[in-house]
């Protein structure tokens, strides 16, 4: 980490570092720079004019997109044709490299020793070729306008003024559509007039097409920026520069990418969505971005880089990112926009083939977003995204349902099944066993069943049994009884209350008393209140008259109002007795004396000495405290059960008796007021002739009397009260005499209205069971309805209980019924067989066994159930449906999400620009009006304008500074792929973003080679600009260095891909082992018997080498590749499949292919195959079904062995570009090589390798005894049934690091059968993992089939019928596998040499 004081603006500060490094990049640039001065400097220079000129007409004022000339197909090998042609491979071979102009004005002149001759004015054009080859067309691209090449071309010469150019440059784009326009040759007379200085150069029209380099001007227009953005003190330093030339931790670059206003990372890891599928390390990516602010992803060949890309750009245009994707070489980023949704793909400007109109792409987006934003709604956008995420959290958790179901359903055969049956227990196969072993003995219960368990117990089996056996005609009848539950008229205790009423009360109403007067006619509920009160003042009157003669004088007196008013002394003496209590027990018998009567202040001292005391204090002899003074000055001495002290002790117990002795003196002040005996205070404890406890409990006696006797008197008056609310002329009781004979008045008019009505009651019971009785009569119901005519309860109980017998017996026939309804819901078999023959005395034994048969029956068919193994078959299409639907509606949310993201960031000038483009483009309609040229002109800036709405772009490196404005942070996310192949100088992809993902793979292509500055000038250069890097990061800034090697070290961690998805395993075998041995590759591809032979060889004798060094070439090895790409071309087994030819050294037998193949191969079956030639280099990031690799050297010529570290990566890039094949052409023999040698490894592997379509079949599999490698005997007993019948099986394949436990391979394809055994087992973690291997290699073209154990023991033909119905279906017949291997070298015992990787070297070069 650089010290902090190092990262401010000063001198060899963080700013000066990164201004200095691109000024380092700037010279590097333009040191590879070389301006073409001559036209023999560019790649093809084809005339329009004169000898071999192309065309002899030409539309000079072709319209953008039209056609400026045509020439027609022509087969001779030097016709404009082949030789236009020419550059129209390698326009297609290095589209990011070279490029195509219309030119004119061809310069001649000389600056002392430097020549001109060179075109001034050129044009970007297209070259199409029609689908079917007939000729090839020169069009003119949508944005393509004429440009002068003088400040190019002439900067720094003497001899010319170029100072009027930009004006000149004006009025030829307002003049002339064409360099070939006739204008143009006014322009350059007039040009030269202005320009030359000496007179000495001359200016002809000689138009011609040149194929040339890309220019590094753009590039360097880019770093121009980057350094004026970068020195400016205002701005913060690009931190994706800074880490370039120090160290930058991750938590900085976290803070920063906030500084820049970038998504923040919890945004970022929000859920994204994917649009592909994708495994778990294509998902860590963005995992990994949000800690920190780019992600290394080494992505080795055919793992599914693009894939991966196509799913992050998805995922990132969704969460609103404006994402640029670029690659060194424009195939790798061909397929690319291509497997993105339709809608999203509008959303991106693809400019990887530079052959066509790459405006085109911008015009379609641009028009795109316009027309949707002009009928967006925030509103509507919001609502359709809802009602996608609450479809698509349906689908994931229906998704998830089934994988739980899938899950259960594989491992149902490993888990006990306990809860089918106790008798039946244990895993399935095992249940099967147990289910034949009881049949004879419980085949006698029918089924179907259902339920787990019989809906009757043994109990109430037996009891259905004696039920229908008891059936007859008598007991039938018992239905038509209505005998319903009597609830609802009083019960037995309330039956005999009524009817005891009746009995021990007459019906007269008490006479003629004033009494019965009043309460004459009172309801009964009031009456019973009335009741209630009078029977608990004569229980008071009894009470009373026990109490002694002071008490009744009392009642007497307070009857007739007299002392009344003192009965609210009473109020709260019984809180204060049970105070006195507590004290009282405190003191727990002890006797307290006091050597005198206290008073009030004395009593106060004891207290607050006491509680002094008790609060922890001691009595002082000094320093007294307050309390304890007042205590000393009472002079009161105490004495507690005879021992004197002035402790806590006799302090608390003093303090308690003189709480005791004032409640009884209160106490008894009160008794004595109302006239009764009260016991006598004794404060000091000396002069009482009875206790203190003995005077308390005399004391609450007497208080509990006087409260009986102020009770009574308040009975009495609601009594009263109650009555005279009845009639002003109740009786008012003056006495105890009065009161005891009215409460019994009122008792004895209660009882004869009761009786009253009791009787009431009993006639309207009578009248309810008639009404019963009468629905359904029966001779219980009549002999209800007499005996409660008898108001007895004798008959009444009697008639009642043979009511309930009654209604037991037509219970038992219901509940014969309700049996029968259960027993004939869950078995309807066994209950016809019960009903027809329950006489029958064998269902005395039967009963005791109902359960066991029942789960004997269900056992049976839950095992019978299981024989449809097509259950699986659906499931499993169930959750591909599921995963469909999951995958449509994440990118129906993608793509929504995406669209409305883009349309709200949308800046009012890229709205004005939008809609402008649409009127100018409407404007210009047919393009043939009067102001067409200036509504294109005008259409064409505003689309300049409204490019940064476009959020995505896809271009090669090259591309990207001819296409994007030179601003930094103009992306979220710039995501580069084969980034091993991109320079130091793409370093300016940082600038443009404050994310990037770089995509790479250091084992293969890296940057090709500078040209015009050698590593030891970078070196000097490095010092001398950089002195203050540490050496390990400023020796990594050389050309040969990649932005994946150079961000990998910048970058914590690297996402490994590792699945690989393009070769035949045997082709990818040999880069994996070879190259990737510390993680191989894991192969996933399908395949069967019919395909092409994955890896061939073919020796060429008598070949001998043309020319040296990188021009070298095998005219013989070409052509027996040439031939035999003819033969293949006609050969049925490659039918459709595409071809290439990688040389693996030098250029020149690139060109000898190139040529050969031209004259040999028909231009229509070129394209149809889409053929290539080239150096790996060429091929990196493309792919063909069958390679052909050229070794090139012969014995003859004087080669050395390729180990270095560039040679590496070009032969892991060649031998991973096929897909299906891979045909190594070699003209030497192994032993003209040197071990070490990569060229003896590759042929040594393609020679050895045993390239079987299946391994051989194991031998001697018995189905008793369990042997290697199977896991059980299930799969044994599975794989002897197919090899009997005729298939070749294989255990125990190992794909993509799962075991499939058998494969089948026929010449057509694989099947995968999996056997789902008892003796299975997995963690859930290790399941969901089993899955999603399972899913990505369904994806790849592989066909799963499940086969159970139990289904197997039960039906094992029904079992085995899915299986072959899946291997038909699959094309994989029995006897028809052929054996197909290489043309190895083999020893005379048939064995064949194992071939290892050649160790390598890492050091050079």
């Amino acid at each position: 980490m650089t010290a902090a004081g190092d990262q401010g603006d000063g001198p060899d500060g963080r700013r000066d570092r990164v201004v200095r490094l691109l000024q380092y990049l700037d010279e590097l640039i333009r040191s590879r720079s070389v301006v073409a001065r001559d036209l023999d400097d560019h790649l093809a220079v084809l005339p329009l004019t004169g000898e071999g000129a192309l065309t002899e007409t030409w539309d000079a004022d072709a319209k953008p997109g039209a056609t400026i000339f045509t020439v027609p197909r022509d087969d001779a090998p030097d016709s404009p044709h082949a030789r236009l042609l020419r550059v129209f491979d390698e326009l297609g071979d290095h589209p990011e490299s070279v490029e195509l102009v219309l030119a004119s004005g061809l310069l001649t002149a000389r600056d002392g020793d430097t020549a001109i001759r060179a075109h001034l004015l050129t044009q970007p054009v297209l070259l199409e070729r029609d689908r079917r080859g007939k000729k090839l067309t020169v069009v003119l691209p949508r944005d393509s306008v004429p440009r002068v090449e003088d400040s190019l071309l002439l900067a720094g010469l003497p001899s010319f003024d170029l100072s009027g150019s930009a004006e000149l440059q004006t009025s030829l784009r307002e003049t002339a559509r064409t360099v070939l326009d006739p204008a143009c040759e006014e322009f350059t007379a007039t040009w030269l007039g202005a320009a030359s200085r000496d007179g000495g150069a001359s200016i002809e029209f000689a138009p011609a097409l040149v194929l040339r380099t890309r220019g590094s001007a753009p590039l360097l227009g880019f770093y121009d920026a980057m350094k004026a953005d970068v020195s400016d003190p205002e701005r913060p330093v690009p931190i994706g520069l800074a880490q370039l030339v120090e160290g930058v931790s991750s938590e900085e670059r976290i803070r920063q990418l906030a500084v820049d206003g970038a998504m923040s990372p919890l945004d970022l890891l929000d859920e994204a969505y994917y649009v592909l599928p994708s495994n778990v390390e294509q998902r860590d990516i963005l995992a990994h971005m949000g800690a920190d602010s780019g992600v290394v992803v080494e992505g080795p060949p055919g793992t599914g880089k693009t894939h991966t890309i196509a799913n992050l750009l998805a995922a990132l245009l969704a969460k609103g990112q404006r994402v640029l994707v670029v690659s060194e070489k424009a195939q790798a980023l061909a397929v690319l926009e291509d497997k993105l949704p339709p809608e999203v793909r509008q959303l991106v400007v693809s400019v990887t083939d530079v052959t066509k109109d790459g405006s085109a792409s911008l015009a379609a987006s641009v028009t795109e977003i316009a027309t949707r934003k002009s009928t967006y709604s925030d509103a509507l956008a919001d609502a359709e995204l809802r009602d996608l995420r609450a479809k698509r959290d349906r689908a994931i958790a229906r998704r998830e349902d089934l994988v739980r179901e899938v899950w259960s359903l594989r491992t149902a055969e490993t888990e006990d099944s306990d809860w089918l049956t106790s008798a039946y227990s244990g895993k399935p196969a095992e249940i099967v066993a147990q289910v034949r072993r009881d049949a004879e003995k419980y085949s006698w219960l029918p089924g179907p069943v259902d339920g787990a368990v019989p809906p009757l117990d043994t109990r109430e089996f037996d009891r259905l049994v004696a039920l229908l056996r008891r059936n007859d005609e008598l007991f039938s009848r018992r239905l038509t009884h209505n005998l319903p539950d009597l609830s609802e008229i009083p019960d037995a205790d309330d039956l005999e209350e009524l009817t005891g009423r009746l009995a021990d009360s007459p019906l007269a109403d008490g006479g003629d008393s004033a009494l019965a007067h009043v309460l004459g006619g009172v309801d009964a509920d009031r009456l019973t209140v009335i009741r209630a009160r009078a029977d608990l003042i004569s229980e008071l009157v009894d009470r009373v008259r026990r109490y002694p003669p002071s008490a009744q004088l009392l009642a007497e007196d307070m009857l007739i109002g007299d002392r009344a008013h003192l009965a609210s002394r009473l109020t709260g003496l019984e809180e204060q007795i049970a105070t006195a209590r507590n004290a009282d027990g405190e003191l727990d018998g002890a006797t307290v004396e006091l050597s005198d009567t206290p008073d009030a202040n004395d009593r106060a001292a004891i207290e607050d000495y006491s509680r002094h005391l008790a609060a922890g204090n001691l009595a002082r002899k000094r320093f007294r405290r307050p309390e304890q003074k007042a205590f000393e000055e009472t002079g009161l001495g105490i004495v507690v059960d005879g021992a004197e002290g002035a402790d806590g002790k006799h302090l608390r117990s003093a303090a308690m008796h003189l709480r005791v002795e004032d409640v009884i003196g209160r106490v008894g002040d009160v008794l004595r007021a109302l006239g009764l005996e009260a016991p006598a205070t004794d404060p000091s404890g000396r002069t009482a002739t009875r206790g203190r406890s003995e005077r308390l409990s005399q004391a609450a006696d007497q208080l509990l009397r006087a409260r009986t006797v102020v009770r009574l008197v308040s009975e009495r008056d609601r009594l009263v009260e109650a009555m005279q609310a009845i009639s002003e002329h109740a009786p008012r009781p003056k006495d105890l005499t009065e009161t005891e004979q009215t409460a019994k008045q009122v008792v004895a008019i209660s009882a004869a209205a009761g009786a009253r009505d009791a009787h009431s009651r009993l006639d309207a019971v009578r009248v309810r069971v008639q009404e019963i009785v009468e629905r359904g009569p029966s001779p219980e119901g009549d002999a209800m309805v007499a005996a409660l005519r008898q108001y007895k309860f004798g008959p009444i109980r009697d008639a009642r209980r043979a009511w309930d017998a009654a209604r037991t017996d037509r219970d038992d026939r219901g509940g014969l019924d309700l049996l029968a309804l259960r027993l004939r819901t869950k078995a309807p078999a066994l209950f016809d067989l019960v009903a027809r023959t329950a006489d029958d005395p064998v269902w005395d034994a039967r009963v005791p066994e109902l359960a066991a048969a029942w789960s004997w029956r269900r056992a049976v068919s839950w095992a019978a159930s299981r024989v449809h193994p097509g259950d699986d078959a659906q499931l499993e299409a169930d959750l591909q449906a599921a995963e469909q639907d999951v995958a449509h509606y994440t990118t129906r949310i993608a793509t929504a999400s995406a669209w409305r993201q883009c349309l709200r960031r949308m800046t009012f000038d890229e709205i004005q620009a939008l809609h402008a483009y649409r009127d100018h483009v409407s404007s210009i309609g047919r393009g043939s009006g009067r102001h067409a040229e200036r509504f294109r002109v005008a259409a064409r800036e505003a689309m300049r304008q409204a490019q940064s709405a476009v959020p995505a772009w896809i271009m090669p490196i090259s591309q990207v500074v001819a296409s994007i404005s030179p601003e930094r942070n103009a992306f979220d996310v710039v995501i580069v792929d084969e980034a091993s192949q991109a320079d130091i100088t793409s370093s300016f992809l940082l600038w443009l973003a404050p994310r990037v993902i770089v995509v790479g793979d250091e084992n293969q292509c890296a940057p090709s080679s500078f040209t015009g500055v050698s590593l030891d000038e970078v070196f000097d250069r490095l010092d001398a600009q950089l002195p203050d890097i540490p050496p390990y990061l400023r020796d990594s800034l050389t050309p040969r260095s990649s932005l994946f090697t150079l961000l990998r070290t910048r970058f914590g961690h690297t996402v490994r891909l590792r699945e690989h998805f393009r070769c035949m395993p045997e082709i990818i075998d040999f880069s994996s082992r070879q190259f990737y041995s510390d993680a191989p590759l894991i192969p996933v591809r399908h395949y069967g018997a019919d395909r092409p032979v994955p890896l061939r060889v073919t020796h060429v004798p008598k070949a001998k080498v043309v020319g040296e060094g990188a021009r070298i070439s095998n005219p013989t090895e070409a052509q027996a590749i040439v031939d035999q790409l003819v033969r293949c071309f006609a050969d049925p087994l490659y039918a459709g499949r595409t071809f290439g030819v990688i040389v693996l050294q030098g250029q020149g037998q690139v060109d000898e292919l190139y040529r050969r193949l031209r004259e040999a191969v028909d231009p229509d079956e070129w394209d149809a195959r889409r053929l290539r030639v080239g150096t790996p280099p060429d091929f990196q990031g493309d792919e063909r079904d069958v390679m052909m690799l050229s070794m090139v050297v012969a014995p003859d010529y004087r080669f050395r062995s390729l180990t270095g570290r560039d040679f590496q990566r070009r032969f892991n890039v060649a031998a991973s570009r096929a897909r299906d094949q891979m045909w190594l052409f070699t003209s030497v023999e192994e032993s003209d090589l040197k071990g070490a040698d990569l060229r003896a490894s590759l042929l040594r592997y393609v020679t050895r390798a045993d390239v079987e379509v299946a391994q051989p079949m194991p031998a001697d599999v018995p189905v008793d005894r369990r042997v290697e490698p199977f896991d059980n005997l299930f799969e044994q007993q599975v794989f002897v049934r197919l090899r009997d019948m005729g298939y070749h099986v294989n255990p125990k394949v190992v794909v993509n690091n799962r075991a499939i436990d058998l494969v089948v391979t026929g010449e057509q394809g694989k099947l995968a059968v999996e056997c789902d055994s008892a003796d299975f087992a997995s963690t859930p973690e290790q399941a969901r993992s089993d899955i999603e291997r399972e899913r990505e290699l369904r994806r790849c073209g592989w066909e799963f089939v499940r086969i159970r154990e139990s289904v197997f023991a039960t039906d094992a033909d029904a079992a085995m019928a899915v299986v072959l119905k899946s291997l038909d279906r699959r094309g994989v017949h029995p006897l028809t596998l052929q054996r197909a291997l290489t043309v190895g070298e083999r020893a005379s015992d048939g064995s064949v040499e194992l071939w290892e990787p050649v160790g390598l070297d890492i050091d050079t070069e």
